[in-house]
């Protein structure tokens, strides 16, 4: 999974296995395409490789969507709660 943040943090358009799509807050067919059998991830490589502006647009869709999710502010939001600390 770490392959998949690190891939769609860099914009890249990312075809991934539902297991290694498996606890990433991303939407299926916006921020990433899950395909499920080796089939369909062939002919997901084959779309993206075609289709330049949809290439783009899912590697902008994931690059933004690892910026809102995955930034430092959204990752630690919650740890002043969590260690008992009241701003």
């Amino acid at each position: 999974q770490n392959k998949v943040l690190e891939a769609m943090a860099m914009g890249k358009a990312v075809i991934a296995s539902p297991a290694a799509a498996e606890g990433i807050d991303a939407l299926g067919g916006r921020d990433l395409i899950v395909a499920e059998t080796p089939e369909a991830q062939a002919l997901a490589i084959n779309d993206i490789l075609t289709d330049s502006a949809k290439r783009t647009a899912l590697g902008r869709a994931a690059r933004t969507q690892m910026e809102s999710r995955y930034s430092w502010d959204a990752t630690l939001a919650d740890l002043p709660k969590l260690i008992g600390f009241a701003a």
